[in-house]
């Protein structure tokens, strides 16, 4: 999963963003989360105890925001964040780190 990392890194956003969408693709089959993150809900997952699947899901979404935010897409970056904070209370994943 870190490959798109390098790729934001490097400035390869577009790469980045496919990654991206390949690994939530795989993590949304593997644990049946809806197709569109944008409707994750309470019931969506166990989101108190994220691990395995649900972690490299939460993870990537985290990603997808950094990227968006490397990208200049500052008003979906904050979207996306802000559904990983509610989900993730606790800021296990710390998005908070994520400057603007």
């Amino acid at each position: 999963m870190a490959i798109y990392e390098m790729y934001a890194y490097s400035n390869q956003f577009e790469k980045a963003i496919v990654t991206i969408y390949k690994v939530l693709a795989e993590t949304t089959a593997q644990d049946r989360f809806p197709d569109n993150w944008c409707t994750l809900n309470a019931g969506s997952a166990n989101w108190n105890n994220a691990s395995g699947v649900i972690r490299a899901y939460l993870y990537t979404l985290k990603a997808s925001g950094f990227v968006c935010l490397r990208q200049g897409n500052i008003a979906l970056a904050v979207e996306v964040l802000e559904k990983l904070r509610r989900k993730n209370k606790a800021n296990t994943f710390k998005y908070s780190r994520l400057s603007f």
